[in-house]
């Protein structure tokens, strides 16, 4: 697993394919959100049509995520699998290619705690989408899939 900015400019040219479908592992305990298939707790996949895997997944003591290329380990029972590629918000994903990629970390963030928590995607149809660490009342110590960062001492970091 590599840190977003390690990501970013190990794969500055990779070539991306349309996707085909998003899976996450949601957190069973997490189901009181609104829209618990985007808000609670839990991995991203990204499938594309050409057979790549985007994994995505939390760094809990860098208060960072990590991306890798390729599957990742499936979680535990406390986790359920599931295909979030016909949610509402994410219309306009499926079937569309990642245009651009831009990553977020905390102002006054050090080597040790790099706060790296957020991926912007921006789609070719548009749509733009953030996968974020978040550690806040509402969201203690999760990933999450939101249209904002809902923050506003960060800096973009690639």
């Amino acid at each position: 697993m590599l840190s977003i900015s390690e990501f970013l400019i190990k794969n500055s040219q990779l070539e991306i394919s349309p996707i085909e479908k998003i899976e996450r592992q949601i957190f069973i305990n997490d189901g009181s959100y609104g829209n618990p298939e985007i808000e609670c707790d839990g991995p991203i996949k990204i499938f594309f049509y050409n057979g790549d895997i985007l994994s995505i997944e939390a760094d809990t003591e860098k208060y960072s995520i990590c991306i890798s290329i390729g599957e990742h380990e499936e979680y535990g029972p406390s986790y359920k699998k599931i295909d979030i590629s016909k949610n509402k918000f994410m219309k306009g994903v499926v079937g569309s290619s990642i245009a651009s990629w831009n990553g977020y970390r905390l102002l006054g963030s050090t080597c040790e705690y790099p706060s790296e928590f957020a991926l912007k995607i921006t789609m070719s149809s548009g749509k733009e989408f953030y996968i974020l660490y978040d550690d806040s009342d509402n969201y203690p110590d999760s990933i999450r899939i939101s249209s904002e960062l809902g923050l506003n001492n960060f800096e973009e970091i690639y």
